[in-house]
């Protein structure tokens, strides 16, 4: 792929980008020694360890350091319609994870429900992620409030202005994940700024806004980035909205390049296809993947667990 032809007239300004503010050298990055070199020198349990590195050394990237997860947990926040009705096969649980599988993803993100249904097939092939907690909709008028839609037994049991994507209030729930040990952090990209002075919220500093960040999607992200732990904890993007620019959104360095200058080099290495035995996983620690809107149970061949938590403000 050229992402230089991907990106069009907004190329150079993206890929020839430095980051200023948080610097390159400042940053732990990912790579193919990122669990031994990082991870590896935390409290994590040997067992959550172990299951990290399924997670990292699983599909196409499996190796490099950076990951590719599937999610798929639209059918709870946006109705079964609203997301399966122009590809109804993916009503089958099954199909959605052989998408992944033959997508060469890491992981696939999903419900109980779904994962649930094809566990025995598919858990030694793809490591799951099980999202716990989900915004009901099923009230009218609707308003926004996290509910469980499934437990942590259960999930070990079957083995003007929107400040939502400000960059200082997206990179404080960051940080917040990583505070109570999260493994890995999901947010979604950041696309201004100054949210905290938009709310009158006085805890933050005018450096943030003078130094530390610009309005360049490399310096925005960068800050989310900083926030979680300078990069030792990772932090991958949920997509958005779909606007028919997926390709283009998912070249783009603002998500490439928030870790690192270098460009995402994509693993060659054939995905992992043949089966290898699902391993028992003791009660442990739990291995988090934090996410501002609500906190998904982390499973790489065996699940583990997670706390919910809600997005700031």
């Amino acid at each position: 792929m050229d992402v230089q032809q991907l990106l069009g007239e907004q190329a150079g300004s993206l890929l020839g980008h430095t980051c200023k503010g948080i610097p390159k050298d400042s940053l732990t990055l990912p790579g193919p020694d990122y669990i031994d070199r990082v991870m590896g020198h935390s409290d994590r349990s040997v067992a959550v360890l172990r299951n990290l590195a399924d997670l990292y050394d699983d599909g196409r990237l499996g190796g490099s350091g950076y990951l590719s997860i599937l999610p798929v947990d639209q059918g709870v926040e946006h109705s079964a319609a609203a997301s399966f009705a122009r590809n109804p096969e993916y009503f089958d649980p099954a199909n959605l994870c052989r998408l992944a599988v033959e997508g060469g993803r890491n992981a696939i993100a999903s419900t109980l429900g779904v994962l649930g249904t094809v566990a025995r097939r598919y858990a030694h092939r793809i490591p799951f992620i099980v999202k716990l907690n989900h915004n009901e909709l099923l009230t009218y008028p609707n308003h926004a409030c996290q509910v469980f839609f499934a437990s942590v037994r259960q999930a070990f049991e079957h083995d003007g202005v929107d400040y939502e994507t400000a960059a200082d209030l997206t990179g404080q729930a960051n940080h917040l994940g990583v505070t109570i040990e999260a493994d890995l952090i999901k947010q979604k990209q950041a696309t201004c700024n100054s949210g905290y002075p938009a709310v009158d919220f006085r805890k933050t500093d005018s450096l943030v806004y003078s130094e530390l960040t610009t309005d360049h999607a490399v310096g925005l992200n960068r800050w989310q980035v900083a926030n979680c732990y300078l990069g030792r904890i990772g932090l991958i993007n949920s997509g958005g909205g779909s606007e028919g620019k997926d390709v283009y959104h998912a070249g783009g360095p603002a998500r490439q390049r928030a870790i690192s200058e270098p460009r995402l080099r994509e693993s060659t290495r054939e995905s992992p296809r043949s089966f290898r035995p699902v391993r028992s996983l003791p009660p442990m620690r739990s291995s988090l993947l934090f996410s501002p809107y609500g906190l998904a149970l982390e499973a790489s061949r065996n699940v583990r667990a997670g706390i919910s938590r809600t997005s700031p403000g």
